[in-house]
């Protein structure tokens, strides 16, 4: 009986405020975005690859990224590049999103997303961190080229698995490929 009176004085207290019951149910300009609006990707960077990223130590989602690599020229999309003391330029602009780029390694950002050493992966284990240090599970008919460790899993038919792990995200699924 009591929820009965708290309902009723809740009421109450609305209409004497002078707001309207119907318009606390429904708002017909709200500014909340689902999914199904559209634009539901994630900006690229201010920067092609970053191999000293930093991550912002505060808890937010997406988290918050910083690259401090020293580089010949900051790349077009950075807003805040600076001159670091080796006489190279720094991207000061903090990312904040899920996928803050591959790693340099060797080169830029294209070199680094072919550094792959598989194609496809559809068992992929994943670190948490972000960007994530992935291994592929995978059982298949041959290792492709960019695999450096390559080890037989099966003798009949022949199965084998690459044993690199890759810093960044796993990349396509296999399940449309031939293995």
């Amino acid at each position: 009986m009591k929820s009965g009176n708290l309902l009723t004085l809740t009421l109450g207290a609305l209409l004497l405020a002078g707001i309207p019951i119907s318009s606390a149910a429904v708002t017909p300009n709200s500014n909340i975005r689902l999914p199904t609006d559209g634009g539901d990707e994630w900006p690229s960077p201010p920067w092609d690859c970053c191999d000293k990223l930093k991550q912002s130590p505060l808890r937010i989602w997406p988290p918050k990224y910083k690259c401090l690599d020293e580089v010949d020229h900051c790349a077009a999309a950075c807003e805040d590049c600076k001159r670091a003391d080796g006489g190279g330029y720094v991207c000061r602009d903090w990312y904040w999103g899920v996928n803050p780029g591959p790693k340099c390694t060797g080169g830029g950002g294209e070199e680094a997303v072919r550094s792959r050493p598989w194609k496809c992966c559809d068992d992929a284990v994943c670190t948490r961190s972000m960007p994530p240090t992935c291994s592929c599970q995978d059982k298949v008919r041959s290792c492709s080229g960019g695999c450096g460790k390559c080890v037989q899993v099966e003798s009949q038919p022949p199965r084998f698995r690459c044993l690199d792990r890759y810093h960044g995200f796993p990349g396509p699924k296999c399940h449309n490929q031939p293995a």
